[in-house]
């Protein structure tokens, strides 16, 4: 009974497919927190889409922490299609204030709509600089968000918007301006 139990662990073991990290590796790996993370099945495919937060700077270090956050996400759910975004910020995890996309897929099938051609790891990020100041001014530029597109409408929020930071930092906002548009890292 126990050498069955074994080769039926053995054999459950050895199809579930761990991911290999890319030849760039994750050993530059800044530190980063979970911000949210969502499993979305769609027929036959399951998908996980995360968003993490770091501080890292530069391509490199970016690119890194993005493969180290989806092998962690990886060995928890083996076998599943990986969407990770990078913010430089707890609260900026939305399009248009990311440093970085980074998808993931087992099976070297790609995604459809993201790059081309069969690839398992496809890496985009940004060298821009981001200071703390323009996170400051963002955080609070989105936290102001939903109170102001709820009394201007979505067309004529932003320039009250922007004069109500203005006025409340006491000099003229400077804001995260990368977005999905980053440039291509790493694909393979």
């Amino acid at each position: 009974m126990n050498r069955a139990i074994a080769i039926a662990l053995t054999a459950f073991v050895t199809t579930v497919t761990y991911a290999a990290p890319p030849s760039i590796g994750f050993s530059k790996a800044a530190a980063y927190d979970v911000v949210s993370q969502e499993k979305i099945s769609e027929g036959d495919n399951d998908y996980i889409f995360s968003c993490v937060a770091s501080k890292a700077i530069g391509k490199e270090e970016r690119a890194h922490t993005m493969v180290k956050a989806i092998m962690d996400i990886q060995s928890a759910s083996p076998d599943i299609k990986i969407a990770l975004h990078l913010a430089p910020d707890r609260a900026l995890c939305q399009e248009g204030r990311l440093i970085g996309a980074s998808y993931y897929s087992p099976d070297g099938s790609g995604w459809k709509g993201v790059g081309r051609g069969s690839w398992t790891w496809n890496i985009s990020t940004t060298g821009k600089k981001v200071t703390e100041q323009e996170i400051s001014d963002t955080v609070l530029y989105e936290k102001s968000k939903p109170e102001f597109k709820k009394k201007f409408g979505d067309l004529y929020y932003s320039e009250k918007l922007d004069e109500y930071v203005k006025s409340q930092l006491g000099h003229e906002p400077k804001y995260v301006t990368t977005g999905l548009w980053v440039d291509t890292y790493h694909v393979e």
